[in-house]
């Protein structure tokens, strides 16, 4: 439903589009959700992709199994899997696969994968091999708590770190 949606579509099964130009260039891509305008619009041979928003997923042409929900939320992505993005820009210029990211514009130029981003001012950035703390301003301070008690509080301004108690670095 919509003008142009599912336009060049003849050989791709079970999709769902809702809106103008939604899935408009899918040929061979099945099992795929485009609702809203532009939604999936350059989508050709994808598959199980799922894109609610003002172009969201609209670049993509081949990836698989990608969730965009939001305005433009993965929307610079070509050919990505399994990536997830939630809220305004999500994910919007990322490349990669397995990648989550959630709020506004969050992860927006992500280049890894398997990334997870929480973003709302200040964001949050873990990968399966470290750990790490983005702030988005120079005057923001990032603080670590376990339980009740702050264990390390960075300050981005001084390029500081406080320590609770000892410190013990390993493998050194």
């Amino acid at each position: 439903a919509g003008q142009n949606a599912l336009y060049s579509n003849w050989g791709g099964s079970n999709n769902t589009a809702i809106g103008y130009l939604a899935l408009l260039n899918n040929t061979t891509g099945g099992n795929n959700v485009a609702l809203s305008q532009q939604a999936l619009t350059s989508n050709t041979t994808g598959g199980g992709n799922f894109a609610a928003g003002i172009r969201s997923l609209c670049s993509n042409t081949d990836g698989t199994y990608n969730t965009a929900i939001g305005q433009y939320a993965l929307c610079a992505v070509t050919g990505g899997d399994s990536n997830i993005g939630i809220g305004l820009f999500a994910l919007c210029n990322a490349n990669g696969n397995q990648n989550i990211a959630i709020g506004q514009s969050a992860g927006i130029e992500s280049s890894g994968g398997s990334d997870v981003t929480l973003a709302n001012g200040n964001s949050l950035r873990w990968t399966s091999d470290d750990v790490r703390i983005e702030a988005t301003t120079a005057s923001d301070n990032m603080k670590f708590y376990v339980g009740n008690t702050e264990v390390l509080k960075l300050e981005q301004a001084n390029l500081a770190a406080t320590f609770a108690g000892d410190l013990t670095v390993n493998g050194i």
